[in-house]
């Protein structure tokens, strides 16, 4: 395998796609970095409000599936043995407050889902940069 002189190697990596970086002007360079950081840094943000809701949403889906498991068994059993209410009824409010409890987690997941404002700055800086466009045209 040969190897080019450093020379042509150069003028190769400069002219491929016709343009090199030393053609983009500093102030652009500046502010692509700006902007990639901003979109970093709330990029980070947002994997972390990301992993609440994902672990508020596992606490809830255990919270509901575990209270299904003991709350059924034993909530039936009880109430079938001192009510004197039959297994199905038993059952039916057994299951209506498990279901309650689950929806409790879930709509907790959902709001702070819903509530999030996903890239805030990144988009405030979009809309004042697109402004500033606009004045210059």
């Amino acid at each position: 395998m040969e190897q080019s002189p450093p020379d042509t190697e150069k003028k190769t990596r400069s002219s491929a796609g016709g343009h090199s970086f030393s053609t983009i002007p500093n102030g652009l360079l500046r502010y692509l970095e700006a902007r990639g950081v901003l979109l970093s840094v709330e990029g980070q943000e947002a994997a972390q409000h990301l992993l609440r809701v994902v672990f508020l949403s596992v606490i809830a889906a255990i919270f509901g599936l575990s209270a299904w498991l003991l709350l059924m068994v034993s909530s039936v059993c009880y109430l079938a043995e001192k009510s004197g209410w039959t297994w199905v009824q038993a059952t039916v409010a057994g299951g209506l407050v498990n279901l309650i409890l689950a929806s409790i987690f879930a709509f907790a997941a959902w709001r702070r889902l819903s509530a999030a404002r996903w890239f805030e700055h990144t988009i405030n800086e979009f809309g004042k940069d697109r402004k500033w466009l606009e004045q210059l045209k």
